[in-house]
């Protein structure tokens, strides 16, 4: 392990012998959002090289271990027209106010936050897992443990991140969705917003697919304590949001459910707050 803090520390190309073999991760001297320190990732589990960003409360106290907030993406890279979620948590001064790490991968395509068995290079969901959260925390003070890693996504990356969630419950401590995705990709959705580039086959979809991970889950989290948020804004119908709690309340998962209307389809309409107040990162 202090060998490889040691090689974590330098501020040149690197390959840590805890990540995958064949991953390199270098600090980037000027990053693109002020306030957000900035690294350069090649990894085999994703076509590369892609961005890793991370917001660190201020100051950091001396042998305190942090939570760490991974909020997911919606775009390829760390932002879009949907905004950016880190500098978000930067208006509203997150780090601080929780007093934990936050973090945003960025990825090569557009993100569903699977493992295509036939792409090795396009392993979303294992890059998280396997390349972004332990040199996270071998690079930083954070707490290295489940109860120190939540989940935040909306829309896609809602879907991703319950996938990931429900997938490996004793992995993560909790995790939190606003306008998640939800349901069965028909024909044209497969093909054309990128579930067959990030799944490769619908048999393989259906092992990340939150309908089917919550009925497998289900006692486990029915158990509680409660572990899952969701929130949903306006106008209109949000059939998508209604399905998923539709499903934890038959199973009888216990959950927490903030509507707004006001909170519209992007990081900066207010839902943020909310969501990261919900799952109380380190408050447990």
């Amino acid at each position: 392990m202090k060998t490889i803090l040691l090689l974590l520390a330098c501020m040149s190309p690197l390959v840590a012998a805890a990540l995958p073999e064949g991953t390199k991760i270098t600090p980037d001297a000027t990053p693109e959002t002020p306030g957000v320190l900035s690294w350069t990732v090649t990894s085999p589990y994703q076509e590369g090289p892609n961005k890793l960003e991370v917001l660190l409360p201020q100051p950091l106290k001396p042998g305190r271990k942090y939570p760490v907030v991974y909020c997911l993406p919606v775009n390829a890279t760390t932002k879009g027209d949907w905004g950016h979620p880190l500098t978000e948590a930067i208006k509203l001064d997150l780090p601080n106010r929780h007093q934990a790490i936050f973090v945003t991968p960025a990825y090569a395509v557009l993100p569903w936050f699977g493992d295509n068995p036939q792409r090795p290079e396009m392993r979303q969901n294992q890059y998280l897992i396997d390349v972004v959260i332990p040199f996270i925390e071998s690079q930083y003070p954070a707490d290295a443990t489940p109860r120190g890693r939540y989940l935040v996504g909306f829309s896609k990356s809602g879907h991703g991140a319950l996938g990931l969630f429900l997938r490996q419950p004793d992995f993560f401590s909790k995790v939190a969705v606003f306008e998640n995705w939800w349901g069965v990709p028909n024909d044209e959705q497969w093909t054309q917003w990128g579930f067959a580039t990030c799944y490769g086959t619908r048999e393989n979809f259906d092992a990340y697919d939150p309908q089917l991970l919550i009925d497998k889950r289900k006692e486990q989290l029915a158990a509680g304590p409660t572990r899952i948020a969701v929130l949903l804004g306006g106008p209109g119908a949000r059939l998508g949001v209604e399905g998923l709690l539709g499903k934890l309340r038959d199973r009888r998962i216990p959950h927490t459910e903030i509507r707004n209307a006001a909170m519209a389809h992007t990081w900066t309409s207010g839902w943020l707050p909310l969501a990261v107040a919900a799952i109380d990162p380190g408050g447990q």
